[in-house]
């Protein structure tokens, strides 16, 4: 049955059942040896039948999600000059096992951007203690929290996680940039709410990133 076509599978089905119909209306007409081996085919017929229509229903209605198309910009930018951007525009650096975190506090908002060059271990993290009492003290007068992570590369398979990091909520915005050959694209643009405009553009200002163009869906 595996093999079969689904056509096909559906008309065995038709088949079985009215065969099905016709030993049961034959049993009601034989005795004796004849009538326990009709119900010996009519055994056999329904479990047939049973097996057929799980698998033909499950290749027929079984629900195949569509792929969703996000909404894409694309940046000019060379991600090679952005550590040593963010250190001249006053950002304190952590160095992590997949990359460098950068982030600044301007009046009440925090800006965050992480450079991640090894996407493998950054999506496999390990549990580390930070201590960063000044910095902690500085977040918490923030209103407004933006950031953006980079990945200088990534796998196919992580890839597909990339435009679930575009996000914005009350007092954050977060999203993330893929560099590709000669430039950095969003996988999924989301547009900031006011409030977050101000710090996002700051940002990218900081970074050197252009945008260049933007698809809709």
């Amino acid at each position: 049955m595996k093999r079969m076509s689904k056509t096909i599978l559906w008309i065995s089905i038709g088949i079985a059942l009215a065969l099905a119909i016709g030993l049961i209306i034959l049993c009601t007409r034989t005795d004796g040896n004849w009538t326990k081996i009709v119900i010996v085919l009519c055994a056999i017929d329904f479990i047939y039948l049973t097996m057929a229509v799980q698998i033909a229903a499950y290749r027929t209605f079984r629900y195949n999600p569509k792929k969703i198309k996000y909404p894409t910009k694309e940046f000019k930018g060379e991600y090679e000059t952005l550590a040593e951007v963010l250190r001249k525009n006053g950002f304190r650096q952590r160095k992590t096992d997949y990359g460098n975190s950068f982030i600044k506090v301007e009046d009440t908002t925090a800006l965050k951007c992480v450079l991640i060059d090894d996407p493998g271990v950054f999506f496999t993290p390990k549990e580390e203690e930070v201590k960063d009492e000044k910095g902690s003290e500085d977040l918490k007068k923030c209103k407004v929290f933006v950031g953006i992570e980079i990945f200088s590369m990534i796998d196919e398979e992580n890839r597909i996680k990339l435009p679930d990091f575009s996000f914005q909520g009350k007092n954050i915005y977060y999203t993330a940039l893929l560099k590709e050959e000669d430039h950095l694209v969003c996988l999924n643009y989301l547009e900031p709410d006011e409030a977050f405009q101000q710090g996002y553009h700051r940002l990218l200002d900081i970074l050197g990133l252009e945008e260049v163009s933007q698809e809709k869906q």
